[in-house]
C-alpha cells in the first residue's frame, strides 16, 4: 500500500560503474536490484527505468542513496536526471533536466 510511483534515471556512461557500487546497510546493491537499462543514446546517456513501482520518498535509505549520488553528479556539472511520475500521474521528485530526454505523455481512457 502507498503512494508508488515509475522512476526514470538518466547518467552518463562513465559513471555506470559507480551508480552499481552503491550499497546500503545491509551490503545489498541498491540500483541493480530495482532499476533495468532502458537505453543508451547518441549522447552517452545510460537511461534507467524501474522495474516495478518504486514507493520513491527521501526517508527511504535506497532512495536517498541514489538521489545523493546524483545530487553529488548535479553538483559537479555531469548531465544526470531523475524523474519519478506518481500513480496519479502526477511528476514529482526531479533532478536535472529529464525532459531533454524523456517524453512524458499522459493518457485519456473512456469508459462505456
Amino acid at each position: 500500500m502507498g503512494y508508488r510511483s515509475q522512476v526514470i534515471i538518466g547518467i552518463p556512461k562513465e559513471e555506470k560503474e559507480n551508480l552499481f557500487k552503491i550499497k546500503n546497510g545491509d551490503k545489498r546493491n541498491v540500483f541493480e536490484d530495482l532499476f533495468s537499462l532502458q537505453l543508451e543514446n547518441s549522447q552517452g546517456m545510460l537511461i534507467y527505468e524501474s522495474n516495478f513501482e518504486l514507493k520513491w520518498g527521501h526517508y527511504y535509505t535506497d532512495v536517498k542513496l541514489i538521489t545523493d549520488f546524483l545530487n553529488d553528479l548535479e553538483e559537479r556539472e555531469k548531465k544526470v536526471f531523475a524523474v519519478a511520475i506518481g500513480e496519479d500521474q502526477v511528476v514529482h521528485s526531479e533532478i536535472g533536466d529529464y525532459f531533454d530526454y524523456v517524453e512524458i505523455y499522459l493518457s485519456v481512457s473512456y469508459f462505456e
